[in-house]
Parts: C-alpha cells; structure tokens; sequence
C-alpha cells in the first residue's frame, strides 16, 4: 500500500526539500497551509526544482493534494490517514502551529490504529520539547531532525519553482521514532542530534552568516556574491578554520554522515557561492536577536574556540558584522542598532546574548568593529555581477 504524508508548511523547505524526499520514495503528499498559500498550490498544480552542485537537473513536483490549516475537521482527516507527518514552518511559528494541531491531533490519535510520527525540519534545539507538551507521548512520536539541503526561491514573480543545492541527506533523532522507522530517501537515523544539529551550524549556518554579515556592509544582495568577494572569501575561510580547530579541541566531530567535516564545510562554501543560488543577504541575516544568542551560530563556535585559548579573530569579525546589520525593514535589527547606539557594540552584545560585561568573547569582537566598519568603503553595488 502507498504511503501517505501529511507536510505543514509549504515554504522552501517543505517543497524543496520534504516533497522532494517523499516524491522519490513515491509516497503520496499532502500539504498542510494557509488558505491563501492553499490557492497557489492548487492552481498551479505543479512546480519544478532545479538542482545544482553534484547533480544539474529539474524534478517536478505534481502529485500533491492540499488541506487548510483553518480547517480542523479536514485536519483530522488527513492525520487519522497520514503514516507520517512533517512540518517545515520556521521555528519561530512552531508554538502556533503545535496549538493549531493540538485538538485535531488528539482526536486523530484516538481513532487510529497506530502510533503518528511527526518530523519537525525547523533546525530548533527546543522545537520537540514544545511540541512533546501537546502531544499523547505514548501514541506520537516527536522527532527533531537536521536540515541539510540549501533551497531558494526563484526570481520569477509569483512562481512557486525552487533551486536547491544536491545534497539529499537528512538526519533525524532515532531513539525518538515510535514503532517502524521509515524507509525514505535520504533519511538517516542519528543518534545524538543535538550534537549534529550544532555541528551543521557551527560548519554551515557560521560561514553563510559570516559572510552575509560581512556582504551586507559592502551592499551585496545576494550571499554568493559575498563569497566570491576576495576580501570577505578570506575572512569566511579563516572563521571555518577556526573552528574547525574549536570542535576538533573539544572532540565534537560529528555523525557517521560526515566523515570529513573540512570537507562538509567545502561542499556548503560551494553551495552558497553557486551563481545559481540567489540567497539573499537579508533572508540569512533576519531575526538577528535569536543569531546572537550564546547558542547559535555567530557567538557559539566562537566560545567553543575561546574554551580551548583558539584565536577567533575571524569569528569576532563576523559577529562584529552582525552586531552592524541595520535593515529597516527587520525589527530585530533596528532594536539591535538601537542598543549599539545606547551602550556601544560590546555591551549591546552582552545584553542581547545574556553574555557577563566582562566576557573575553566582548573584547574580541569589539577590537574588530573599527575594521569591520570600514568594509562599509568598499565597492558598493556588487550585485550586477
């Protein structure tokens, strides 16, 4: 019998990454959306993925039903009869979408015959837990995963087309799975996903940061124009050393799916500087309050490599970026720039990040500013290229 998934969300993860890895295992997809993303999906009834790197070729996706999160009723349907089920929303929409599934969950869960396993691909270290509150924990089961596939949009107006770069593989939390694992392309099983997902930020989501960060000062749009920068290439490259040396110091590496992390973060550099990749600099940058945490990927490699008395001169200059990041049309940056003004950089850090005023991670990043500021002189415009 086909098997049956239900994705929610409809953004670039879930179809350019989930629908993708369902459509190879030839199960049949539901998403799950708003009303008015419900509408696109319907009338256009198909939309292409172009893939570049190791593989440069077009899937279509064209086998998918649609379902309105407003509709709890049509919800439960969908849950009663899913073998699985994913959600792809941000984490910052994660709390509204577990109490959106919450009363059609339950009611699902008492009519059918077996456990429901819900994949979260949102990349949150807190995401399960949310979700685990709402949830009968005997008859479901939460299971956080790793995102490891770069998607973007298409600059064609109102086309729902993505790109994404070859790399299939998504690793997700075994020990949280509740009866059969599923048999999905590309789905591996991890037994420390924490440890995974903080290796995936430290070696990807730091380098694109960094470098978008560093973009965003020369007026670059798009983050693969800022890695072909020579002047921003050799900062990136220099913050991957660094911490590389931090997580080999404290013995992080990694998960059997990444036998050579150098090499990891090469295949991710490759990606982003792709002239096919048009991710751009304000999308990798925004919410910058929840990126400056001690956490995340702009402060953590940075402590992991200060534990160990490693140099983070890179690594302080790409936080030093972040902390300059004044879009106007991101809250989170204009309160960020607001701070900077009120305390100065250093301070404004410490209290973003919850981080002691004498931290040494401050006065590294704030003998960084004045350099990093003057990237502002730089050619301006390098988007054309």
């Amino acid at each position: 019998m086909q098997q049956r998934a239900l994705i929610i969300g409809a953004g670039r993860i879930a179809r350019g990454l989930i629908a993708d890895m369902l459509t190879r295992s030839n199960c049949d997809i539901v998403f799950a959306v708003r009303s008015q993303t419900q509408r696109r999906l319907e009338d256009a009834g198909k939309y292409d993925i172009r893939f570049y790197g190791k593989r440069d070729d077009t899937l279509t996706i064209d086998r998918y039903a649609t379902v309105s999160l407003a509709d709890a009723t049509a919800l439960e349907r969908e849950l009663v009869t899913a073998d699985f089920v994913f959600t792809a929303v941000g984490a910052g929409a994660l709390a509204e979408i577990a109490n959106t599934l919450a009363p059609p969950l339950q009611q699902a869960l008492e009519r059918r015959e077996k456990a429901l396993n819900i994949f979260l691909f949102e990349n949150s270290a807190d995401g399960a837990d949310l979700f685990r509150t709402m949830a009968t924990a005997t008859r479901t089961g939460i299971v956080p995963c790793v995102v490891d596939r770069l998607v973007t949009t298409v600059t064609e107006p109102g086309s729902l087309d993505l790109t994404a770069c070859s790399r299939d593989t998504t690793a997700y939390e075994a020990r949280s799975v509740i009866g059969s694992v599923p048999e999905l392309h590309g789905f591996l099983p991890c037994d420390d996903i924490a440890m995974r997902r903080q290796s995936k930020m430290m070696l990807t989501n730091m380098p694109q940061a960094t470098a978008a960060a560093l973009g965003y000062l020369k007026g670059y749009e798009f983050v693969n124009n800022c890695c072909r920068d020579p002047d921003i290439s050799a900062i990136v490259r220099g913050a991957m050393t660094e911490v590389r040396d931090g997580m080999a110091a404290a013995g992080t590496f990694i998960s059997p799916d990444i036998p050579d992390p150098a090499a990891y973060a090469e295949e991710f550099f490759g990606y982003f500087s792709a002239e096919t990749c048009s991710d751009q600099v304000t999308r990798v940058l925004t919410d910058p309050i929840r990126k400056l945490q001690v956490g995340e990927r702009f402060l953590a490699p940075a402590l992991l490599c200060l534990q160990h008395a490693l140099p983070v001169d890179n690594l302080a200059r790409g936080i030093a970026a972040a902390m300059l990041f004044n879009h106007g049309n991101d809250t989170g940056a204009m309160r960020v720039q607001q701070l900077v003004a009120e305390h100065g950089v250093s301070n404004a850090l410490a209290e973003i990040a919850g981080l002691d005023r004498q931290a040494p991670i401050l006065r590294c990043v704030e003998t960084q500013v004045e350099q990093v500021k003057t990237l502002r002189t730089g050619r301006r415009g390098g988007n054309s290229e």
